[in-house]
């Protein structure tokens, strides 16, 4: 069987801790690919000017950060030094509780 599991940065050990528990003693586990969850800190240059377009648009706006689960091409960028950012404009409506 193949797992695709994901992890917040910082909870790598927690998820092979848990894989490991669940498995029979007759089952054995390897990776197909093991990378490395990131995060970097929301602040910066880039980060004001993603800010300024969301209140450009919406005065009331709160940008906030999130840990994107799906595949980028940050993992490479990060490996050079490179911070990534993603930017998705979204209007939530005023009665979701997100």
């Amino acid at each position: 069987a193949r797992v695709d599991g994901r992890f917040l940065p910082g909870h790598e050990q927690e998820l092979i801790d848990t894989i490991d528990r669940l498995l029979l003693p007759s089952v054995s586990r390897e990776w197909v690919n093991h990378d490395i969850a990131m995060e970097t800190t929301f602040d910066g240059p880039l980060v004001d000017a993603m800010c300024d377009a969301v209140r450009a648009e919406d005065p009331d706006g709160h940008p906030v950060p999130y840990c994107n689960p799906g595949g980028t091409d940050a993992k490479a960028f990060t490996h050079l030094g490179i911070r990534c950012f993603g930017f998705k404009g979204l209007k939530l409506p005023h009665d979701l509780d997100y």
